[in-house]
């Protein structure tokens, strides 16, 4: 009966770090939601003022210039380093939309 409630107690600590994990998760997310909320609607301010125009123009020229630094802009590898000045179609593509 010992070692039952030793097994029993084990894998209440394991479940317990394990709610803890989730519970942490479930913060971080909830404060990343609310500033992408925050930011979604600094973009909405500024397509309705006109002013998305010039973000959408400084957001490409710094991903032109990373690119040309030798980093990726793409989603699969962004932000990271090109081997042996290597091209990625992925991020000519998106430059170039």
């Amino acid at each position: 009966m010992e070692s039952s409630l030793e097994r029993m107690l084990m894998e209440f600590q394991i479940i317990k770090k394990a709610m803890h994990q989730r519970f942490k998760e479930k913060v971080n997310l909830s404060l990343e939601n609310q500033k992408l909320k925050e930011r979604l609607f600094e973009l909405e301010n500024m397509a309705n003022n006109g002013e998305l125009e010039d973000f959408k123009i400084e957001v490409k020229s710094s991903l032109n210039a990373l690119y040309n630094d030798g980093f990726h802009v793409c989603n699969t590898f962004y932000g990271n380093r090109f081997l042996n000045d290597e091209e990625c179609l992925l991020c000519l593509e998106m430059l170039d939309r």
